[in-house]
C-alpha cells in the first residue's frame, strides 16, 4: 500500500506511514522505537522543525503548538485503538479495522492541514507544503536522537 499524499500530511499520518513503509523494509528496530514516542515528543518534533524553517509569530507558534500536540493525541487514540476480540477471528475482518484506522488516520491528516492552512499565511503554507518530505525525515532523525538521549541520561 502506498501512502497518499494526504494521508501523511498530518504527524501521526506521518509515523503511520511510515510504519507501512518501513515495516516492508525491515525496519522494525526503527518502528519500535519511533511507537514509544509519546504525543508530546511528536508534536514538539514537529513544531520545532517548523518553527526553524518559517518565520512565525508568537500568536502562529502557539496556535501550531497547539494544533501538533492535539493532532498527536488523536492520531495516537486512533492507533492504539483495539480491535475487538470477536473482530480478530479472520483476515478479514481485522483488516477491515485496519483499513478502518487508515481512513480515520487520513481523516485527521485532512483536518490537520485544514487548520494549519488557517493557522498559516498563504506564503507559509506554500512553504510548508514544500518542506514536507524534508520535515517527514527531520523529525523522525529528531525523535530517535531525543530518545536514545533520553534513555543515556540517568534518572
Amino acid at each position: 500500500m502506498i501512502p497518499t499524499r494526504q494521508f501523511t500530511a498530518g504527524l501521526l499520518s506521518l509515523l503511520f506511514a511510515l510504519a507501512l513503509t518501513w515495516s516492508a523494509h525491515g525496519q522494525t528496530e526503527v518502528l519500535a522505537k519511533l511507537a514509544d514516542a509519546t504525543p508530546e515528543q511528536l508534536a514538539a518534533a514537529q513544531t520545532n522543525y517548523m518553527s526553524e524553517h518559517l518565520t512565525l509569530s508568537q500568536a502562529q507558534l502557539e496556535a501550531l503548538t497547539s494544533l501538533n500536540l492535539d493532532s498527536a493525541r488523536k492520531g495516537a487514540r486512533i492507533l492504539r485503538r483495539k480491535t475487538p476480540r470477536h473482530m480478530t477471528q479472520g483476515n478479514l475482518i481485522a483488516g477491515m479495522d485496519s483499513a478502518r484506522k487508515v481512513a480515520d488516520m487520513q481523516k485527521l491528516g485532512r483536518r490537520h492541514e485544514a487548520r494549519l492552512s488557517r493557522i498559516l499565511d498563504d506564503q507559509q503554507f506554500e512553504a510548508y507544503e514544500e518542506m514536507k518530505p524534508a520535515m517527514r525525515n527531520a523529525v523522525v532523525k529528531s525523535l530517535l536522537a531525543s530518545m536514545e538521549q533520553d534513555q543515556e541520561s540517568p534518572p
